[in-house]
């Protein structure tokens, strides 16, 4: 189904996302991700599981040199990984001055690439590119982001 109308909302993404790394190279996780207007409003969001794959080493607790043994390897290396999510998107935009509707909702796809750096024993940066569009549902919707964020290990 096609929308009766077409509109448009950024430039800001937000990304929300908790992940488990199940091997050096491997994460899961889930993911929230929200586009919002330059005047903060918003009503375009994807919900869904996602998987990092890091192709030399996913980041760790930073380790000085002191504290490793001659049993340990410690890398201090950008983290560049690719991955995607998938979920549920929807968009809830109130109707038109005609009455005509932008309303989406159905499975997104948001394939995604960057790299990682571990900054202290906890803390790390993150840039990532990441476009999200919807794969089948009513409606359509795309979010394309270019951005920066710290995270934290726990």
């Amino acid at each position: 189904m096609v929308n009766e109308t077409k509109e448009s909302e950024g430039p800001f993404v937000q990304t929300w996302t908790v992940e488990r790394l199940q091997h050096s190279y491997l994460a899961f996780g889930v993911e929230h991700l929200r586009s919002f207007a330059a005047s903060l409003s918003s009503s375009a969001a994807c919900t869904g599981l996602l998987t990092r794959y890091y192709f030399n080493a996913a980041p760790g607790y930073r380790i000085n040199a002191e504290q490793t043994t001659y049993d340990s390897i410690s890398l201090r290396d950008l983290s560049f990984f690719t991955g995607f999510g998938f979920g549920l998107g929807q968009s809830s935009r109130l109707p038109s001055a005609n009455g005509l509707s932008s309303n989406a909702a159905g499975i997104y796809l948001s394939p995604r690439a960057g790299f990682d750096y571990q900054l202290g024993r906890n803390l790390g940066v993150r840039t990532e590119t990441i476009f999200s569009f919807m794969l089948f549902g009513k409606g359509s919707m795309t979010m394309a982001s270019l951005g920066g964020s710290l995270f934290w290990i726990f």
